[in-house]
């Protein structure tokens, strides 16, 4: 089964949204950009994208409450042009995804650099590329976007329930990546769970400059993808 992944631009300037949409199109994503929030909203309301670009303004304020709201797996990049202190949307999408990259000052054209970065970054010995997950040793391509927002998210961890389509997708992608053999796992996030995220099973893997936080451990209400599970 194959399903794309997909990113979300919002900004008040048409020559931001027209900038990135082409960036992240050009880079293997299927691209929806808006200058208004309300058919953001209402985008997000059909579906939660795997990556979401956000111009901090007036049409980026709801999007951003709505991200940290309700897509906790969707991977949010603010572009913030504001002072710290006028930002406590923004802290609260960190707060929500510890993942976040946050960019200050940037130009569009900057932050297409950026985003070029991230979409094609390496986990050990998977990496992403023109929206897909490549296991490089193998050349063997993993097409649904889930195994997108999981190297996205390394080395933080994910919410994914029993019984949802994203988990049913988190289980395929943990059977791809032991198929082809590897030097990385989804793993749940200790105890019973509904966290999951990517871990090393090869200590000398290397991976994206872009250092990340992890998040703590936390317990959910449904079991997790166990380590034998077939």
């Amino acid at each position: 089964m194959v399903q794309q992944a997909d990113a979300l631009v919002v900004s008040d300037d048409p020559v931001v949204v027209a900038t990135i949409a082409a960036a992240t199109s050009a880079l293997g994503l299927r691209s929806r950009g808006t200058v208004s929030a309300t058919e953001a909203e209402a985008m997000l309301r059909m579906r939660s994208p795997t990556l979401a670009v956000i111009h901090s303004g007036c049409a980026g304020e709801l999007v951003l409450g709505e991200l940290a709201r309700a897509h906790p797996t969707t991977h949010p990049v603010l572009v913030v042009d504001r002072p710290e202190g006028e930002a406590a949307s923004d802290r609260r999408v960190v707060v929500a995804h510890p993942y976040a990259l946050v960019l200050r000052g940037s130009s569009p054209e900057r932050c297409a650099g950026e985003l070029q970065m991230l979409l094609e970054r390496q986990v050990g010995d998977v990496r992403l590329e023109r929206g897909s997950v490549v296991h490089l040793p193998s050349g063997t391509r993993f097409r649904h976007e889930i195994g997108v927002r999981m190297l996205l998210a390394y080395p933080s961890d994910l919410c994914f329930k029993r019984r949802t389509t994203g988990y049913t997708a988190l289980y395929r992608f943990r059977k791809w990546l032991s198929r082809v053999g590897a030097s990385v796992r989804v793993q749940p996030a200790g105890g019973a769970t509904s966290f999951y995220r990517l871990e090393c099973v090869d200590s000398q893997a290397t991976f994206g400059s872009r250092d990340r936080r992890t998040s703590q451990e936390r317990g959910g209400d449904e079991p997790p993808l166990s380590a034998t599970s077939g």
